[in-house]
């Protein structure tokens, strides 16, 4: 006789279900059930919901929630929406019954029902899992948090915020990884909350608050700030992505810079760098490049010259402005006054000029004879500000 796992790898679907049906031990039934959940066949996820739904025995019955709570979810989802355009009542049957199994004294299976509702989607669930945040098992706690993120219903908000306190530290986490699942925008008060999990002993509890911090906009910026100054990298980044998308969505764009620009040190730079490498978004790039000109690290030269060579028309201007503050750039700027671009070399002439050294002469003066008439303007009217400067500076 093929054991159940030969079965399984054989995928005979109907031979496992066959087991289910018809074997005496009740074990070996509830072995065969949870196998069923790795078929990712629709007929042995149809097999599953109808022995949730109507098996006697309760092992079995359990077994069955617990392996959808694991099931390929898109072929789960399929079949409920199959059986809910053919109007058959299993779907709001299978609800029922893996809510009535989070009120089952094993704290395993009220972890499975928990997943499996969050899962399915089902809005009726809702206010069961919300209870279920109380429960006195941290991790059956910790799933209904997930499960909550799940559903995507902002009516969990302040249920899971009164889970930040919990005294587990997964069930914090898992908190805040629904509070960030949810569509929401964060109130002050609830900002305050969330930032005093930026003084949590975990890091990972840390870093998730700077993500869900993003959500309270302008509001969150100062308890961001403080944030670009802990002890973990991973942290520091998350803190600095939700700055720059805050700032990036914000009607109080140039108060806020003034803000940021007063809390920030030059250590930031690999930070920065790292959310310029990472993200496509327009708008947090353009902050990020002005934040490395605020920074004025030399790490910064080589990113914003490749900006100022190869990035868009808004890029370049912040580039231009940013590459002003950098340190030593002269001797690289010299490289640019070749290339192919015109609106490069002419930029080029714009930086050597703002930066009012002395040295940036040598660029200028090769600059005047360029065949570009716009490159010899800028390289002309750059020549004078640095007259200009060197004759102030006197």
């Amino acid at each position: 006789m093929k054991t159940i796992y030969e079965l399984q790898k054989r995928k005979k679907v109907d031979e496992i279900i066959d087991i289910i049906k018809y074997s005496k031990n009740d074990a070996v039934r509830a072995r065969a059930v949870e196998v069923l959940a790795y078929m990712d066949d629709e007929k042995a996820i149809k097999e599953l919901l109808n022995i949730a739904i109507s098996e006697e025995k309760e092992m079995v019955r359990n077994s069955a929630i617990r392996a959808i709570a694991w099931s390929n979810l898109k072929i789960l989802k399929m079949f409920l929406e199959k059986l809910e355009s053919k109007k058959i009542k299993i779907n709001s049957m299978l609800v029922n019954r893996l809510i009535e199994a989070l009120r089952s004294s094993n704290k395993d299976i009220k972890v499975y029902a928990a997943i499996a509702l969050g899962r399915i989607g089902d809005l009726r669930a809702l206010p069961y899992l919300i209870d279920v945040l109380e429960d006195s098992s941290a991790e059956v706690r910790r799933a209904s948090a997930l499960a909550l993120g799940m559903l995507r219903n902002n009516a969990a908000v302040n249920a899971l915020m009164k889970r930040l306190d919990d005294e587990d530290v997964e069930v914090r986490k898992a908190a805040l990884e629904a509070l960030n699942d949810l569509n929401f925008n964060l109130r002050v008060g609830d900002i305050d909350k969330i930032a005093k999990c930026l003084n949590d002993a975990e890091p990972r509890v840390r870093e998730l608050a700077t993500i869900v911090l993003e959500k309270g906009g302008d509001n969150a910026i100062e308890p961001l700030l403080k944030a670009l100054k802990d002890e973990v990298r991973e942290v520091r980044v998350t803190a600095l992505q939700s700055i720059l998308a805050c700032l990036a969505k914000s009607k109080r764009g140039e108060e806020l810079r003034k803000k940021i620009n007063e809390k920030i040190s030059g250590d930031l730079a690999d930070v920065v760098l790292e959310t310029l490498e990472k993200t496509q978004n327009k708008a947090i790039r353009k902050n990020a490049i002005w934040l490395l000109g605020q920074i004025s690290s030399s790490r910064g030269a080589d990113p914003l010259l490749k900006i100022l060579e190869s990035g868009d028309k808004d890029e370049r201007i912040i580039a231009a402005t940013a590459l002003v503050k950098i340190p030593n750039v002269i001797g690289k700027l010299c490289e640019l006054t070749k290339h192919r671009d015109e609106e490069v070399r002419r930029l080029v002439c714009w930086i050597s000029g703002m930066i009012g050294d002395e040295r940036a002469k040598e660029v200028l003066n090769f600059a005047l004879n360029d065949s570009s008439e716009s490159v010899r303007r800028a390289a002309f009217q750059a020549i004078s500000r640095v007259e200009k400067f060197k004759n102030y500076i006197q």
